[in-house]
Parts: structure tokens; C-alpha cells; sequence
């Protein structure tokens, strides 16, 4: 049979299917957009895709000049967006003449008039799904501070679709967020000046609130001024009790710096855990810790023994010399797994951990381990470190294991581990350091 010379052009296909091939090129990768050069038609059925990549500003000016020059054709289209919020333009008050002092601007006129146009420009955002609004470390006048929270108060009504919030420059009072119906995940730093019973009300309030993440403490608390017991005044950090009245959460995380002068871990500790086991361990299903700073061993029984009486199936876990045997606590619902190893020995023993459950954990699919920088490597032999009977079996051998993991550690740290996992059919892969706030998700669109 003579070979067939039809060769179907990709514009013969229906324009669901080119929607999807724009939608995976374009979305899936980091940078590239040469598909756009392909035609007319392709530019205009792709360009859409382009808008739908998470967008981000250093700054709310930046923000404005972009919106000011964008085909607003296309803004409907974008759903996620980032910006930081810094100190104002003053300039103009030295442009100003002294010759009329009736028209001269005041500082106050500046921030009135970023703040008008700011909010005149996200309107054109109202289909934003995905929300972060930081507050840059070198924004720390009071009028800065102002002018977001005056931003903060409005965003229910500039974004009445919103889903996803991130604030991780804090705020004064939950009250802005009352009327958001629709969002389903907040990420903040927890603390207000409001009584606690203020934050329960405003996130029990929530029909479909069922994410929440809390890191801290915030920036106001990391300088040398806030040293001691220090504390911007009235700011109080979300309390455990507020588990206890909001709806039942699938998705959990604590993201949290050592601040030793603050004497104790402001989430991660064991009221915190008592309540979310108390009130969440039936519908959690996807759990977060990242510390920089390893916890007492009560808090990590805690927290072990929560992970094993959960059904958890997305476990993210990471400390600095976290040791690798907290395996035995996993739950068998796990799906996936991301954990900070310290080095070479410690990979090589989650990987004799990982052989060991293999059976009780069956439906593990996916393993990210992540380097841990603060923890040296030591030189000795794994044999002193990994007990005889948790060494793999099956096809890898603990021979084979140990001389070709030791022959390669020192080129590749995490690599021989990786290659351990995929041998036994696991999705392994190397992730970046301990993970922080913004590392889900995708790269920002280059502007």
C-alpha cells in the first residue's frame, strides 16, 4: 500500500483542539511564545492564551503604565495577578512653583491621585481569579501603609470573582474581605489589630473558604527595632480557636521564619495542631509545613501523629535535619510527597524508608526531595546510618545501592536518590530549596 502524502495543516483542525494546543504551549512553558509567530490567525486565536499567564508588577505604578499601553481587548482574559505596593512618586512636589502657592501639591494630593488612578486602572481586571498584593520591606511610612489598606477595602468590589488571595504584607482588620463569596484560598500572615473573635467571624463567614495559609511573622515584626517583646501595637497573630469555627479545610500550610526573640513558633506549635487535627483531620487533604528552623520534639510528635490518623494525599514537609524515618507516620492516602533532605546520607535513608513502605504506601505516585543548605555533610558509611533490614529490595540490591550511591554522591548530591526512586516507579524529581510562599505555580509573563 503506497504510503499516504496528506499531510493535515494544523489549521484544519477545530478551534477547540488549536485552543488546547495554545493553551498547553503557551501556559505549560516558562518563555515561549514563538507559536504566536506562526500566522495572522494563529496570533489572533493564541494571543489570548498569553494574557491568561500569571502576570506580575514590582510595583503599582508599573502596573498602571502597562494597563495604560495593553490592547484592552485582551485584559478580560487575565486571571492572575501580582503586585507590590511602594512608596509614591514625590518628585512632583519640587515641579511645583512656590510663585503659586494655591495650586501647589501636597504630599497627601499624591497619594490621593495614585490612589484614584490605581483603582481606576483595576477595573479593567474585574475577571482576576488569583490575587497577591505585597507590600514592598522599603514601603514603611505610615502614608504607604494607608494607602494599602484604602486598597484592601476596595478589592471586593473591583474583583467580584476572586478566588485566590495573597497578602503578604498584612492587614489591619478581615473586615475588607467579608464580602468576598466567592474566594476559596487566603494566604496571609494572620495578624490584625482587631479582637480574635473578629478574624473567626469574618472567615466563618466564608460558604467556600476551604484553603488557608499563614506565614509570619510579618515584616513589621523582622527588624532590630521590634527586638524583645516587641510587636506593632495591637497586632495579634490569628489564634488556634479560629480552626475551630471555620468551615472544614482541604488544604493547609504554615510557612514560618525563626524569630527568637518572639520566645515561641507563632503557628507552628501545639495548640495550633491540636486544633487542626481536632477540627480538620477528616477533610484534609493536602497539608504544608516549611520551616526554617527545626521544632521541638513535641511538636513533632504532634504533627506525626496527625499525618497518620489523616487522609491526607499532598504532603509537603521541610526542616532543617528532618529526619527521613518520619515515613513510618505517612498516611497510606498519600499520593505525594515533597521533603527536604540534609545531603547525601539522609536522601539515601528516605529512599531505604520509602523501599520499606513501598507496600503500605501503594498509591504514592509522585517524590520532589529538596536540598536542605543549612545541615553539612558528614562522611561516613551509610551502614552506620541505615538499618539492614529498611535497605531496598527487589530489583536494587543494598550492595548495589550503597556502592553505586557512594560512588556518585559527590558529584550529584540528590541525583543518585532521584534515580533510586524511579527505579522503584515512583515520579521523582529534584525540587529548589525549602520551599517558599510564591513557588507554586507558574513563571510570570515577561511584560
Amino acid at each position: 500500500m503506497a504510503e499516504c502524502s496528506y499531510h493535515p495543516h494544523f489549521l484544519t483542525l477545530p478551534l477547540e483542539l488549536r485552543e488546547q494546543v495554545y493553551r498547553d504551549v503557551i501556559l505549560t512553558s516558562d518563555s515561549n511564545v514563538q507559536i504566536l509567530r506562526g500566522c495572522r490567525q494563529i496570533h489572533a486565536e493564541a494571543q489570548q492564551f498569553v494574557f491568561k499567564r500569571p502576570l506580575a508588577f514590582d510595583s503599582q505604578t508599573e502596573l498602571c503604565q502597562w494597563l495604560n499601553r495593553v490592547d484592552k481587548r485582551y485584559l478580560r482574559h487575565i486571571d492572575t495577578l501580582r503586585f507590590s505596593v511602594v512608596e509614591i512618586d514625590l518628585s512632583p512636589l519640587l515641579e511645583t512653583s512656590y510663585y503659586s502657592p494655591s495650586t501647589r501639591l501636597h504630599w497627601w494630593d499624591l497619594y490621593e491621585m495614585e490612589a484614584k488612578e490605581l483603582s481606576a486602572a483595576l477595573q479593567s481586571l474585574s475577571n482576576v481569579r488569583d490575587l497577591t498584593i505585597s507590600l514592598s520591606g522599603s514601603a514603611d511610612s505610615r502614608l504607604v501603609r494607608d494607602f494599602y489598606h484604602a486598597l484592601l477595602d476596595n478589592l471586593a468590589h473591583i474583583f467580584p470573582k476572586l478566588e485566590h488571595l495573597t497578602l503578604p504584607g498584612g492587614q489591619r482588620s478581615l473586615e475588607f474581605a467579608e464580602p468576598m463569596r466567592c474566594l476559596h484560598s487566603l494566604r496571609f500572615n494572620g495578624y490584625t489589630d482587631s479582637r480574635p473573635i473578629e478574624p473567626a467571624n469574618v472567615l466563618s463567614g466564608m460558604p467556600h473558604l476551604t484553603e488557608l495559609q499563614l506565614f509570619g511573622p510579618p515584616y513589621d515584626m523582622v527588624g532590630e527595632r521590634f527586638r524583645g517583646d516587641k510587636r506593632p501595637q495591637g497586632a495579634q497573630p490569628l489564634s488556634p480557636e479560629v480552626l475551630h469555627h471555620i468551615r472544614p479545610l482541604t488544604s493547609f500550610a504554615i510557612f514560618e521564619e525563626d524569630r527568637p526573640w518572639l520566645g515561641k513558633p507563632v503557628y507552628f506549635n501545639p495548640p495550633f495542631l491540636q486544633a487542626l487535627r481536632s477540627a480538620h483531620i477528616t477533610s484534609l487533604k493536602k497539608l504544608c509545613i516549611s520551616l526554617d528552623w527545626t521544632p521541638d520534639q513535641d511538636a513533632q510528635d504532634l504533627l506525626f501523629a496527625l499525618l497518620s490518623d489523616s487522609v491526607v494525599r499532598d504532603l509537603t514537609i521541610c526542616w532543617p535535619g528532618l529526619d527521613p524515618s518520619f515515613l513510618l507516620c505517612l498516611p497510606a492516602s498519600l499520593e505525594t510527597l515533597r521533603t527536604s533532605v540534609s545531603g547525601a546520607l539522609d536522601a539515601y535513608s528516605l529512599v531505604c524508608w520509602v523501599s520499606h513502605r513501598r507496600t503500605d504506601l501503594a498509591v504514592l505516585e509522585e517524590i520532589e526531595l529538596m536540598a536542605d543548605c543549612t545541615q553539612p555533610e558528614t562522611d561516613c558509611d551509610p551502614s552506620e546510618v541505615v538499618p539492614s533490614t529498611l535497605r531496598p529490595s527487589g530489583r536494587i540490591s543494598a550492595d548495589e545501592l550503597q556502592d553505586a550511591y557512594l560512588g556518585r554522591r559527590m558529584s550529584h548530591e540528590l541525583e543518585p536518590a532521584i534515580d533510586f526512586l524511579r527505579g522503584m516507579g515512583y515520579r521523582a524529581r529534584q525540587g529548589s530549596c525549602i520551599p517558599g510562599l510564591f513557588d507554586e505555580g507558574k513563571k510570570p509573563m515577561s511584560r
